[in-house]
């Protein structure tokens, strides 16, 4: 179970009465209505919990309806996924290409150092010779 919010603004006093629902099973609302006593300034957190168990595959698209007498309702869109994102998963393979790609750059000054000392040419160059890639 994973827990989120959002946050709600106010700019008028004066009583408030705000109905909260969910369209779809897997988004629990803490509380199913926001009073004007639960604003801390001009502001109040509406919280919700995405419940993973109630999900299908893929994504899952639910709408948080907040209903003011004689207003629009707002609606907010939840996007969820059961699986974790990809960035824990795609960190270890971003990491292999960057050593990669420094062990290549290391072979590659090796090569060009050594092609340097055969000819006789002078070693060390901008770098010096104690350059190496960590």
């Amino acid at each position: 179970m994973k827990t989120d919010l959002k946050l709600l603004n106010r700019n008028q006093h004066g009583y408030l009465e705000i109905r909260v629902h969910s369209d779809a099973e897997f988004l629990v609302l803490k509380k199913p209505r926001v009073t004007d006593e639960m604003f801390v300034g001009s502001i109040c957190d509406v919280e919700y919990y995405i419940v993973t168990e109630k999900m299908h595959a893929g994504r899952n698209f639910g709408k948080i309806r907040l209903e003011i007498p004689g207003q629009k309702p707002l609606i907010y869109t939840v996007c969820a996924t059961t699986k974790q994102e990809n960035k824990t998963k795609d960190e270890p393979v971003f990491f292999d290409i960057q050593k990669s790609r420094i062990k290549l750059m290391q072979l590659y000054l090796e090569y060009r150092l050594d092609c340097d000392r055969s000819m006789g040419k002078p070693v060390g160059g901008y770098f010096g010779s104690s350059f190496r890639f960590v």
